[in-house]
């Protein structure tokens, strides 16, 4: 990193510690580093409906979506959290859904705008978002919290198959780890040399975990990656039926209602939503070969895998969307199903459950529809 990039970051990381301090205290903890900037440019053909440069971005917080504005009272804050299906990683930072969300739906019904962030990173599930309500979340000052969630808990269940533990968050040492799945940016690590912790470890590249979890060497920015992985889910071998999923759907409810309690408390607004997937039974020739998810094991690592059919993969989505409206409905929790009136195509997808533009606006729709019918964006009725 050059003198000036370095005087640049730094000046970057004053403004993020005052707009911090403004509203909240300084956090320990953030699913994305701050200042994030990655630009994406999908190849042709690899992901359906999906054209042009794209860009992900970050604000001085780890959120993706502007800064809070100068005061809490003017503003209604929602944050949004989720997976991969939240991320939108391909999408541009005006077109994921979060973002359309939030630029729909104007000011509330007492004249405050609306900031809306998010926080959705691939790979994140119930258990995630455990962590973020916990670590997170209460040092935000966020007025309500979407989560959209379910297919990576399914996933997580499918891949680990005998080996899945249900009471993996019951122990300190599988937290800790958790954390470190959950959160880019998290407390220092001890046993760290004092130029490799923390904000200046971050700043000249030497966290460890900065350098080995940036998304972008997980998937890369023309989205290529995809084509081996549905090229091994093409040349596997197929399950039509799924294993048992209750100790899966029982911890899933577990953390919803863990989730939901903890946003009672801290008199955060909550509202889950469930998951749209592209899966059924009967997928056309060019449906099917978009897929690369449902599979046991580490199935993005190597060929030869055994991936569950789409049937059968339609079937466990529909029973953990049902865990979590019933999660929901024991909590009080607010739950949109949106899963059940989300078209199952290409016009929605480009591959088993990412939005593509189209797909996003439809969704941004129906949970802009929810929440704009509803306090405070409408007036109560009572």
């Amino acid at each position: 990193m050059t003198p000036r990039a370095r005087g640049t970051l730094l000046a970057a990381l004053a403004v993020s510690t005052l707009a911090v301090a403004a509203d909240a205290p300084p956090l320990d903890y953030m699913v994305w580093q701050p200042f994030m900037k990655q630009k994406n440019v999908p190849a042709p053909g690899v992901m359906a409906g999906i054209d042009g440069e794209s860009h992900f971005e970050t604000n001085s917080i780890g959120i993706r979506g502007p800064e809070f504005g100068d005061s809490r009272k003017k503003e209604y804050r929602i944050l949004v959290g989720g997976g991969s299906a939240t991320e939108c990683f391909y999408l541009d930072q005006d077109e994921a859904w979060p973002a359309l969300v939030g630029k729909g739906l104007g000011a509330t019904a007492d004249g405050r705008r609306t900031w809306l962030g998010s926080i959705g990173r691939s790979g994140h599930n119930s258990r995630d978002h455990v962590l973020e309500i916990r670590d997170l979340v209460p040092k935000l000052p966020v007025d309500a919290l979407v989560v959209m969630m379910g297919v990576n808990d399914l996933g997580l269940r499918l891949a680990q198959d005998d080996a899945y533990n249900p009471d993996f968050l019951a122990t300190e040492e599988n937290v800790r780890y958790q954390a470190r799945h959950a959160f880019l940016v998290h407390p220092d690590d001890p046993n760290l040399a004092f130029y490799q912790k923390g904000a200046l470890g971050r700043l000249l590249g030497l966290d460890p975990d900065a350098q080995r979890r940036k998304p972008w060497m997980v998937v890369d920015s023309a989205g290529k990656i995809f084509l081996k992985w549905r090229e091994y889910r093409r040349t596997g071998s197929v399950i039509d039926k799924l294993p048992d999923l209750s100790v899966g759907l029982a911890e899933y409810a577990r953390n919803a209602t863990e989730i939901a309690r903890a946003a009672k408390t801290l008199g955060v607004r909550l509202v889950f939503v469930t998951q749209p997937v592209l899966w059924r039974a009967g997928l056309t020739d060019a449906e099917s070969s978009t897929l690369w998810m449902g599979g046991i094991g580490d199935f993005q690592e190597k060929e030869g895998g055994r991936y569950y059919a789409p049937a059968a993969l339609a079937e466990g989505m529909a029973a953990y969307n049902r865990a979590l409206m019933e999660a929901c409905a024991k909590a009080g929790a607010e739950c949109l199903d949106i899963a059940a009136t989300t078209p199952k195509d290409l016009t929605v997808f480009y591959d088993d459950c990412h939005f593509n533009t189209s797909g996003a606006r439809i969704v941004a729709a129906k949970i802009r529809e929810y929440l704009a019918g509803r306090p405070p964006y409408a007036q109560s009725k009572g």
